[in-house]
């Protein structure tokens, strides 16, 4: 897809989602939905007005006023960028201010929307200031309007998924090239500075990226000044995004050759990961997958590690417009649907050989589940070679 052919596609599904989401602004009777945003950008945090608008916002707050009738208003801060937010924003109706809780209870009483039926959404991520601003920006206190939200951004349209499909190719990209550059001497920190960097220049537009290693992992965490040495497990949860929808990809890599019993347990969470996999399908509450994943794992003699502090879950959604289906666990109600997209990992600590990343995004199709890494996790191994 050429960028110009790209930025079509990224229009047109701008102008769909707003009139999707119009559609449950006048089922609900409502005269206008009052859509935030969040300068808090994060892999694990859903960003209404960035989904609704196209803007990434710099500011601290942005929001979208979407009206039953007639076409949405963009208020964003501060007033230097309106010439961005107006190329990147699908939205043309632009207001850039600098007093973003003022500028947007302007906007409303100008647009003559004080005495609407008003509902908003995304009020949880917004700042203090607006947060405190919210019960004066309306004469009758709004409705709560995430709901409206999230039964359209629950399940991707066909350009978040390639934006995720993407931000996958970028992240086996870095993956790979963790695996070129990793040897004996290197900090941690420096090869996740290289992988970053690497993605980067591939279009990752941010990353959320936990590379770390030990001769037996406790946890996954963030890069440190420790050295490589022969036989660590490096271990990888790589989280890029392409136009700020995040997507991630979960390795384990060995410096030397892994024995039988690190083959032994990795292959435990590989088998785990298909069983999951098979079971993603529309209908299928998240709790089933769940439920195989930790069976399966169970039935190979880990029942004590398929639970706290050993694991937390067995995947999760990362959010632009919401976070559905959210947490892959045991505790959820969600129930899988068409375009639904998470990363399912059964990552896990096992005491024979520590802890393991095991895990890819995945996407639900009309009658199953898609995985969108060019290959299955795998334990691999890496050259032993000291840095010079």
């Amino acid at each position: 897809m050429t960028g110009e052919s790209r930025d079509t596609a990224r229009r047109e599904a701008g102008r769909a989602r707003i009139e999707a989401l119009r559609r449950q602004v006048q089922e609900r009777e409502l005269d206008v939905l009052l859509v935030l945003g969040t300068g808090r950008h994060h892999f694990i945090g859903a960003n209404h007005a960035w989904w609704l608008s196209g803007l990434r916002n710099l500011g601290r707050d942005a929001a979208v006023l979407l009206p039953s009738d007639g076409e949405p208003v963009l208020v964003t801060a501060p007033s230097w960028d309106e010439g961005r937010a107006r190329r990147r924003s699908w939205v043309e109706d632009v207001v850039a201010v600098d007093d973003f809780a003022t500028g947007l209870a302007d906007v409303i009483r100008t647009r003559g929307w004080r005495g609407a039926r008003a509902a908003v959404a995304g009020a949880a991520t917004a700042s203090p200031e607006v947060t405190n601003a919210l019960p004066a920006l309306f004469d009758a206190a709004a409705a709560d309007g995430d709901d409206a939200v999230l039964a359209v951004a629950s399940t991707h349209d066909a350009y978040a998924i390639s934006c995720i499909e993407r931000a996958v190719e970028i992240a086996e990209a870095g993956y790979r090239h963790l695996c070129e550059i990793a040897r004996p001497g290197m900090k941690e920190f420096e090869l996740a500075a290289e992988c970053d960097g690497h993605m980067r220049e591939l279009g990752a537009d941010d990353n959320f990226l936990l590379i770390s290693a030990s001769q037996h992992n406790l946890a996954v965490h963030a890069p440190t000044d420790r050295e490589l040495s022969v036989g660590d497990i490096i271990l990888g949860e790589i989280s890029p995004s392409v136009d700020g929808q995040f997507a991630q990809i979960c390795r384990s890599a060995i410096i030397g050759e892994p024995d039988e019993r690190q083959l032994s347990a990795y292959e435990v969470l590989r088998e785990g990961y298909q069983a999951g996999l098979e079971a993603c399908r529309p209908g299928v509450p998240v709790k089933e997958v769940a439920r195989v994943i930790n069976d399966l794992i169970s039935a190979r003699g880990y029942a004590k590690y398929c639970k706290p502090p050993y694991m937390r879950t067995r995947g999760h959604a990362m959010g632009l417009g919401t976070l559905a289906p959210a947490d892959i666990s045991d505790r959820s109600e969600v129930v899988l649907a068409p375009g639904m997209a998470f990363v399912l990992h059964p990552n896990q600590y096992t005491p024979e050989a520590g802890y393991f990343l095991c895990g890819d995004q995945v996407v639900i199709t009309q009658d199953g589940a898609r995985a969108l890494s060019s290959a299955v996790p795998s334990l691999d191994a890496i050259s032993g070679a000291v840095v010079a």
